[in-house]
């Protein structure tokens, strides 16, 4: 099978992009050919290394220009290179794709919508039931898209996001207990990285913390903002701002726990790398994705949104309790169902479902 994957612009350093490799890597290990279309390129090109893909247009294109490779590339590709299916990772890429499926003549074509963010979250949801059929990152998604286009509930499917488990080399477990972030810096937003900093201050005893990551453009003054609540909260010479690293997990060194306080995820791939590389994590319980992935007490705790005092609690019991935490290995075993390979075989089956309708 042919697989066109439709994706918006992207920074090139976050969890979408490595949702997409890992699919496109699924795909391939399954015989099947899949191409990456990437509407409005990447700021950072070094993901795309080794991959299958076409850039239409790029970041630095004026709107009206962007606008104009829009309206004519995505429909000479769809002629060109004659897919069997299309996968949109966003509702623009989607509308794209049905209009270069209409402009083409191809209207057998299926189109699968691929969102990740949940339902609620999404700009010009209102378009997503003309896509054929979903292909849902978490049950939370599917549950979402099943509740807005209950006539298309039968054309919804949990896939999941996947990762490549056994190449996934393990984070040394650290003498000291040490808490790691690893993600975008916003204060409050989503990934609500100042709940993580005052359960830190919160905390009694030997233990160290380390954040990797930087504040998105658009909000470039949170990162300053959680300095300064660090720096309020005495944390002092225990936290390590580690900045953007091309390669977090190579410059993470040790760990204990990884701990992620988002209010709200499309999946949480950054749980998924960490439970393969046998971490365990602390992740509020937020909508969605942290439920798929975190088998409380197996593989890591999961705690209410915005509940710092029990977030606390959790990260206390890693501090007095370093030997309670469960063996790498078998942190490491649960990710095993979110192989690359299952994924895709998942996502795959949708897309014959549909196209034997």
């Amino acid at each position: 099978m042919k697989i066109a994957l439709f994706c918006p612009t992207v920074s090139g350093r976050g969890g979408v992009e490595t949702a997409v490799r890992s699919l496109m890597a699924g795909f391939d290990a399954l015989g099947d050919e899949c191409r990456l279309f990437l509407l409005g390129g990447s700021v950072d090109k070094a993901w795309l290394d080794g991959i299958s893909y076409t850039a239409v247009g790029t970041p630095e294109d004026h709107k009206f220009l962007r606008l104009a490779k829009y309206a004519v590339q995505p429909t000479i590709e769809l002629l060109r290179w004659k897919p069997d299916a299309v996968i949109a990772a966003d509702v623009t890429t989607l509308r794209m794709a049905i209009f270069a499926r209409r402009l083409s003549g191809r209207n057998r074509i299926p189109i699968a919508s691929w969102m990740h963010y949940p339902v609620a979250k999404l700009r010009m949801k209102e378009h997503l039931h003309e896509a054929d059929c979903h292909l849902a990152i978490s049950r939370g998604i599917a549950e979402g898209t099943r509740a807005y286009l209950p006539e298309q509930a039968d054309r919804t499917f949990t896939i999941f996001n996947g990762i490549e488990v056994d190449s996934a080399p393990l984070v040394p477990r650290a003498q000291a207990p040490t808490f790691l972030y690893i993600g975008r810096l916003t204060y409050d937003d989503q990934k609500r990285v100042n709940d993580f900093l005052r359960a830190l201050s919160m905390l009694q005893g030997d233990f160290r913390a380390k954040i990797i990551g930087a504040a998105p453009v658009a909000r470039a003054e949170d990162e300053a903002r959680l300095h300064a609540l660090a720096d309020k909260l005495g944390l002092g010479d225990r936290l390590e701002w580690m900045g953007w690293q091309d390669d977090p997990w190579r410059a993470t060194g040790s760990a204990s726990v990884l701990v992620l306080t988002s209010a709200y995820e499309g999946f949480g791939m950054i749980l998924l790398e960490a439970i393969s590389r046998g971490l365990p994590c602390i992740s509020s319980d937020c909508e969605s994705g942290p439920t798929d992935i975190v088998d409380d007490g197996k593989n890591g705790w999961l705690y209410p949104v915005a509940n710092v005092e029990r977030l606390a609690a959790l990260m206390q019991k890693v501090v007095d309790q370093p030997d309670s935490l469960p063996d790498a290995l078998v942190v490491k075993e649960t990710a095993r169902k979110f192989s690359a390979a299952s994924v895709a075989e998942r996502a795959r089956q949708a897309l014959l479902s549909v196209m034997k309708r």
